[in-house]
């Protein structure tokens, strides 16, 4: 089967750091990585934000429409704030189907669904995402100038 579209090298590395930071968070899960050191949650957030960015830059950046690069730069922080927003709801999910199992197993954090917990990965979120919108930018308009 073919797909409509093709993933360039920038979407196909961004999408296989996503899935090794998706199945690390659930490796340090399940050997008490998480429950040791939870800090490990902002650099996580920040990368994923980071690499969520790179794929959707991938795709906007290189649209010949009349957009300027500054739009669509703020189209590829959405769309990671978007992916990222989905993440929360997701850890909420988790929070409210298992609870606190795995912090009384004593082999994950307990909170993963705070309010401070939900803000401070949203900031993360949004600081990989400029940060990978930039840095796609500059790559970007130095292969097409």
């Amino acid at each position: 089967m073919q797909l409509p579209y093709r993933l360039n090298s920038q979407q196909k590395i961004s999408f296989l750091v996503l899935v090794a930071l998706y199945a690390a968070s659930w490796a340090m899960l399940f050997v008490g990585t998480w429950g040791i050191m939870p800090a490990l949650d902002i650099p996580f957030h920040f990368f994923g934000g980071f690499f969520v960015a790179r794929f959707f830059a991938g795709h906007v950046l290189a649209q010949p429409n009349a957009a300027d690069f500054s739009r669509k730069r703020w189209v590829v922080i959405g769309l990671a704030c978007i992916v990222g927003i989905a993440w929360e709801l997701y850890e909420l999910a988790l929070t409210v189907w298992l609870g606190d199992y795995f912090a009384a197993q004593g082999i994950g954090p307990c909170c993963i669904g705070t309010l401070f917990d939900t803000g401070k990965d949203l900031v993360m979120d949004t600081l990989g995402a400029i940060v990978a919108s930039y840095a796609s930018l500059r790559s970007f308009t130095k292969k097409s100038g």
